[in-house]
């Protein structure tokens, strides 16, 4: 008897919830459903491309300057956790080299992992390398402790990608209008 009286109880909460009818207007549920999502993330448009950025530079140069910047894995351990942060990292250690005419604050690489088979299993963004100490000609090793650990890679490779579309460069914090790498001496 109360499992009927909770049914019956949930169709007139139903029912109200549709104003009375047996299916929502799709109309209004639509509308109810655009008034309920968040701001998107702002869209970087070919205009932006000119704007300069928070350390004088324009999205144009650094994706020019992207270019001409050249990484280089030395080393690559997957076989176990490092760090302490709550998303488990690998360690690499690269080369990096400026054979841009500018510095950059930072430089967003990509990581793309392998098995034993040679099959990508997986890959990240994150996080960005610290750069505003690399000036043009000049060559460092760093100690990078990338994202998105899996327990089957066993090589690594690390790309910068120069050919960025409009909509991902709000993944590159170097192409941020505000500064987002980290706070810079």
């Amino acid at each position: 008897m109360k499992r009927i009286a909770a049914i019956g109880l949930l169709f007139c909460l139903a029912l109200t919830a549709c104003g009375g009818q047996a299916t929502p207007d799709p109309t209004a549920v639509a509308q109810a459903v655009a008034a309920t999502l968040t701001a998107q993330a702002p869209v970087v448009t070919h205009d932006s491309l000119t704007q300069k950025l928070s350390y004088g530079l324009t999205r144009e140069q650094v994706l020019e300057a992207r270019k001409h910047y050249v990484v280089e894995v030395l080393y690559f351990d997957g076989t176990r956790e490092y760090g302490l942060s709550s998303s488990p990292t690998d360690y690499v250690r690269l080369r990096i080299t400026n054979g841009s005419s500018v510095t950059l604050p930072c430089l967003t690489v990509i990581s793309k992992r392998y098995n034993r088979l040679g099959n990508q299993v997986g890959g990240s963004r994150n996080p960005a390398i610290p750069t505003y100490n690399l000036k043009p000609g000049e060559s460092a090793e760093y100690d990078w402790y990338t994202t998105g650990r899996l327990t089957d890679s066993v090589t690594i490779t690390v790309e910068i990608e120069h050919l960025v579309p409009l909509d991902s460069m709000r993944f590159f914090d170097e192409l941020e209008v505000e500064d987002t790498c980290f706070d810079v001496p």
